[in-house]
């Protein structure tokens, strides 16, 4: 089954996760609003550190906006996830996103496990 959900990056350098309980899921695509930044902003996307526990996801805050951790999606792009196989599947509890800009949105579907 296909279900669908969004986010809200209120304060840029505050990650969200996409869910608060165990969501499993087999894929999901993630897109970024289009008038996130003005147009130009960057939504990034991450996970946990499996050594530390921590969120591993930061935003870009240098010149060049290229010291961010995580999988950078320009306004209006999308980036596409999906499980390994086995018994594996992708937690929307630790898929953690951050923004350049306040406010930033985002839509994500995935394939319920």
């Amino acid at each position: 089954m296909v279900k669908s959900g969004t986010a809200t990056v209120t304060t840029a350098g505050t990650p969200v996760a996409l869910a608060t309980v165990r969501t499993m899921a087999g894929w999901i695509t993630i897109h970024a609003d289009a008038a996130n930044g003005g147009g130009t902003g960057y939504v990034y996307v991450g996970g946990i550190n499996p050594t530390t526990g921590a969120r591993a996801v930061t935003r870009g805050t240098g010149v060049s906006n290229k010291d961010y951790v995580g999988h950078p999606i320009v306004a209006g792009d999308w980036v596409s996830f999906r499980e390994l196989g086995g018994p594996a599947y992708i937690d929307l509890r630790y898929i953690w996103v951050d923004a350049s800009a306040n406010s930033s949105k985002i839509a994500f579907n995935w394939g319920e496990r």
